[in-house]
């Protein structure tokens, strides 16, 4: 029997096949009794169940014959194309009563119900390798059971962005071998956030620890929206 959901408790770095990389890192961080907002994953098994009801796997495959690194505007099409399927079909029943449960459950643990943060959690992603970062949707400050719902079908269509099209093409990543994840985490209201890397990325030095951190979410850091206070800890 598939599972469809799974407690980010529940989760640790042998979870990369059903929580992809950034929900199994997630539930390293819990095990190390670091501080995690609580939530739950959407496991690459229901994305797989989404496309296979819907007989989408076959049509995908047939919509990527052909397509070259440098076909730039061929490849938005195809983009375009499939992420339209893949938000237009109904996502199936299954898989949808278990997210409702998954979301009413963590929505409890927080009355009034707080708002979520739905993030892409692909099992080609947060590699040694390669990252992925920036090529799948987060979206944030999403409240209701239905609104959740609709925006983890966005966050399954985004897999198939023009960019991780692109960025899997340039790295021999078989298209259809990765899988999407979704994480649906409680969000912080947070005064001041951004990104702490353990060892400094600009220089490579494994005894400096960089900070980038702003105002507000950490979103605006991430992508760029404001210029970062930066930190680096000795």
């Amino acid at each position: 029997m598939i599972t469809y959901t799974k407690d980010l408790k529940e989760i640790n770095k042998n979870s990369l096949p059903e929580a992809g990389g950034k929900g199994a890192n997630l539930g390293e961080l819990i095990h190390a009794n670091i501080p995690v907002p609580p939530g739950f994953i959407v496991t690459t098994g229901a994305y797989r169940t989404h496309l296979e009801e819907a007989g989408l796997q076959e049509r995908i495959a047939n919509r990527l014959v052909g397509l070259g690194e440098n076909d730039l505007s061929v490849i938005m099409k195809a983009s375009d194309d499939i992420s339209s399927w893949i938000e237009a079909v109904p996502m199936p029943a299954t898989v949808r009563e278990e997210v409702s449960r998954a979301y009413e459950s963590l929505s409890l643990k927080t009355r009034p119900a707080l708002p979520v943060a739905v993030r892409s959690s692909a099992t080609a992603e947060d590699l040694p390798s390669v990252s992925f970062a920036g090529q799948h949707e987060t979206y944030l400050g999403i409240q209701g059971q239905d609104a959740v719902l609709k925006h983890i079908k966005k966050c399954w269509a985004s897999l198939w962005s023009a960019q991780a099209i692109s960025y899997r093409i340039s790295n021999g990543f078989e298209h259809l071998k990765v899988e999407l994840a979704v994480v649906v985490q409680v969000m912080i209201a947070s005064e001041v956030a951004g990104v702490m890397f353990t060892a400094n990325p600009v220089n490579g030095k494994s005894d400096e620890i960089l900070i980038s951190a702003g105002y507000g979410l950490g979103e605006t850091v991430v992508s760029g929206l404001i210029t970062p206070n930066t930190f680096i800890l000795y």
